[in-house]
């Protein structure tokens, strides 16, 4: 892709907080606009750009009665309809699948995902995680459903869905792979209650895992975003 690229993030938290985001796409010299609902921005059109990312928050896909997340849904629906390239982390992942009719879901027994888990890609998400691309930070307590005209990329063992691929340009991840640890430590004093549920691991142990494995996690955001950006000639494979 030769022209420059018009990128949108949408936030449901501190605007200045963008974890390992910020880092790739300054390294690979690619603009932004931000626009953070929940303080009161209006969405803009989402033809204006070529591409979004939608992060997560503190919110759930299932809050009908936020006019925010409601107004999230319809931009959705919107930059799907008009072809915006979009890429969703955890809370942007199931408001994605919620715009392309698929529901989302809790669990009955209050099982949540906190720390480093493993996923298995499926055979269309081997070229998205090779093997040394399969452990990834989580902080939810939703799970999303596979829309139906969308390509499951990756599975977990307690929440079944974690990637997903819409046409050949959108994609879904249920788990955060521009965590930081100061951007965890961050979480641990807004959603204390996380901690001591069925599924978190102890935050000496996420701390821990983020010095083994931060980097690794760091290194597959930066290939992603590159291939998705069209920085270089290799795109990663949807469906």
């Amino acid at each position: 892709m030769s022209r420059h690229q018009r990128l949108l993030l949408v936030v449901h938290h501190d605007p200045s907080d963008l974890g390992q985001v910020r880092t790739v796409l300054e390294k690979l010299g690619q603009s932004f606009d931000i626009c953070c609902p929940m303080t009161g921005d209006e969405l803009p059109a989402p033809q204006v750009y070529d591409r979004a990312i939608v992060f997560g928050g503190s919110y759930s896909a299932m809050d009908d009665h936020l006019a925010e997340i409601r107004s999230d849904i319809k931009w959705l629906e919107c930059a799907f309809a008009c072809d915006t390239a979009l890429v969703g982390i955890c809370l942007g992942a199931q408001l994605m699948a919620r715009a392309l009719g698929a529901p989302v879901v809790r669990p009955v027994d209050g099982e949540c995902e906190v720390g480093f888990v493993t996923i298995t890609p499926t055979a269309a998400g081997e070229g998205i995680f090779p093997p040394d691309a399969r452990l990834f930070f989580q902080w939810h307590e939703d799970d999303f459903e596979v829309p139906d005209e969308a390509v499951l990329l990756a599975r977990g063992q307690a929440f079944p869905n974690q990637a997903f691929a819409y046409r050949d340009h959108s994609f879904a991840f249920q788990f955060h792979p521009e965590s930081s640890a100061p951007q965890v430590r961050e979480w641990m004093t807004v959603s204390t209650s996380f901690l001591d549920r069925q599924g978190a691991d102890k935050p000496e142990k996420q701390f821990a895992d983020f010095a083994q494995h931060g980097s690794a996690q760091r290194a597959w955001l930066e290939e992603f975003l590159t291939g998705w950006l069209g920085k270089t000639s290799r795109e990663p494979q949807g469906k």
